[in-house]
């Protein structure tokens, strides 16, 4: 863990503390001025700790006095510049307003008529943004031509568009089966929009980051990623698109699938019935909007933002680990370096 991270990296609850922490949406009012400040402290704030060396020959602590400026300032430097570049990151694609943002669309998936206009209408605003956020967000080591990308733009929209129309013709033939259980009839509904964004979203994500899997990585010395690169790791970068394909695919289930589900068991009751009736869309909105909030952090918390290569062969009696076997160059000069691990940026 970081000196002024929230919680600790290696288990997940402190990782889930973490990310809750830095996607606020409040850090979205900082200023320019504001965000550039908060990345100075924290810059000069781990140059003291690397250079404070107590007694007993361990680093030394920062003042106690510091410790809430400092942590705001961690906050706010990792919600707002990206981990690679230290360069802002535009405000609507940062994690910490990605909540705001995808409420409406969302809502708009699960409430919309299932007719083909409005899912590949929304499909498209749901994909450009994911688009936009993967670019923004992604490993900065290998850049992608304009031209790469608009292409990737293009096949991600038209996937998940196909998708949604192909799982929506396929609940019209079975609906059958749904139709004297309306719990199962909503949840069935929200089958659709999640089909579509989980296959389009990883297609989205490999596509934008394909180049981390045909280049690599840089990988680093320090968990900070604040040392000179050791390199590039095609290890690294299939690790990072792995990582990323599973927890893009966390992301949108319990918002689709509880709200539904909640609906459903409101409606048994009559004064639930009556206030779902009567309040659809601030119900739903608020349903979405508090999964949304959790389902944020829960998605990205089972890994680490900066991850952890080992060198040595990971499995007993495995002659050689991923980073010897792919990356022989990196493993030589961690080799010479006598460290065990390498550290890299998985994107998010």
């Amino acid at each position: 863990m970081g000196p002024h991270q929230v919680g600790d990296a290696d288990t997940f609850w402190g990782r889930f503390c973490d990310f809750w922490h830095i996607v606020d949406p409040r850090t979205l009012l900082a200023s320019d001025e504001e965000v550039h400040r908060a990345h100075s402290l924290v810059l000069a704030a781990r140059e003291a700790d690397r250079h404070a060396v107590g007694s007993d020959g361990a680093p030394g602590a920062s003042k106690a006095g510091d410790d809430a400026s400092l942590l705001a300032a961690e906050k706010l430097y990792r919600s707002a510049l990206h981990p690679d570049t230290s360069q802002p990151i535009p405000r609507l694609f940062r994690r910490s307003a990605f909540v705001l943002v995808n409420v409406p669309i969302f809502v708009g998936m699960l409430l919309s008529p299932m007719t083909t206009p409005w899912i590949v209408g929304w499909q498209w605003v749901n994909q450009s943004y994911n688009f936009a956020m993967n670019a923004a967000n992604r490993n900065a080591s290998n850049p992608m031509p304009g031209a790469e990308l608009v292409r990737t733009y293009v096949l991600a929209c038209s996937t998940s568009g196909a998708v949604g129309v192909g799982a929506n013709v396929l609940l019209r033939r079975y609906a059958h089966l749904f139709e004297r259980h309306p719990v199962l009839r909503r949840v069935s509904r929200a089958l659709v929009p999640l089909a579509a964004t989980v296959a389009a979203g990883s297609l989205n994500v490999v596509m934008t980051r394909r180049n981390e899997l045909t280049n690599g990585v840089s990988v680093h010395v320090s968990p900070q990623l604040e040392s000179e690169s050791l390199g590039k790791s095609l290890a690294a970068g299939r690790v990072a698109i792995e990582t990323t394909l599973m927890s893009r695919a966390l992301l949108p289930m319990p918002t689709l699938l509880l709200p539904p589900l909640v609906m459903g068991a409101l409606e048994r009751s009559a004064r639930g019935r009556a206030i779902c009736q009567r309040y659809p869309l601030p119900v739903q909105t608020g349903l979405v909007g508090a999964c949304l909030v959790f389902a944020l952090p829960l998605s990205l918390a089972p890994w680490p933002w900066h991850m952890k290569l080992p060198v040595a062969p990971a499995l007993a009696g495995q002659k050689k680990g991923p980073l010897e076997q792919r990356d022989p160059e990196v493993f030589a000069r961690a080799k010479a370096l006598g460290l065990g691990a390498v550290y890299f940026n998985r994107g998010l």
